[in-house]
């Protein structure tokens, strides 16, 4: 059969018949639990020392997550109470593995750490080193709060 074959007039009349009877579906927006958060557009580093040395770098991490495999919704939940826990454990530099795979939870990491509870408290965010899971794993300096400033020197 051609490719460049033309209905008939018969086969356009069949084809109108059809499309007659169907009912164009309504594309409704989603809510609910299974829907990801809004992105929020990301803020600028506030000082020069956002970007220098970090004990990061240097495997030196005090905490580790893994939230590959999970859904957007609960790895988002589950990263907020792990970087709550972190601040009142006064850890400043953590790993946070999204994995590669579809990049929603690559992508939305850093947007999910701009919410205003956070603002104060997350210093940087990198993309980490191939050995700690490259494009798929984040560093996360938190900043020190007068709580923790006497913890480690």
């Amino acid at each position: 059969m051609s490719r460049n074959r033309h209905l008939t007039n018969e086969e356009k009349q069949i084809w109108k018949q059809v499309t007659a009877e169907c009912n164009r579906l309504k594309h409704e927006r989603k809510t609910g639990e299974n829907v990801a958060p809004k992105p929020i557009k990301l803020r600028k580093l506030q000082s020069p020392t956002d970007i220098c040395y970090s004990p990061i770098r240097n495997s030196e991490f005090d905490a580790r997550l893994d939230l590959h495999g999970m859904t957007a919704v609960s790895a988002h939940k589950i990263l907020l109470s792990f970087i709550r826990e972190q601040i009142k454990l006064q850890n400043r530099y953590l790993l946070v593995i999204t994995g590669k795979g579809s990049g929603t939870l690559r992508d939305a990491l850093p947007h999910w750490l701009d919410i205003p509870d956070l603002q104060g408290v997350v210093a940087s965010i990198e993309v980490a080193k191939p050995k700690h899971g490259g494009t798929g794993a984040y560093y996360i300096s938190l900043r020190r709060t007068r709580e923790n400033t006497s913890k480690k020197k």
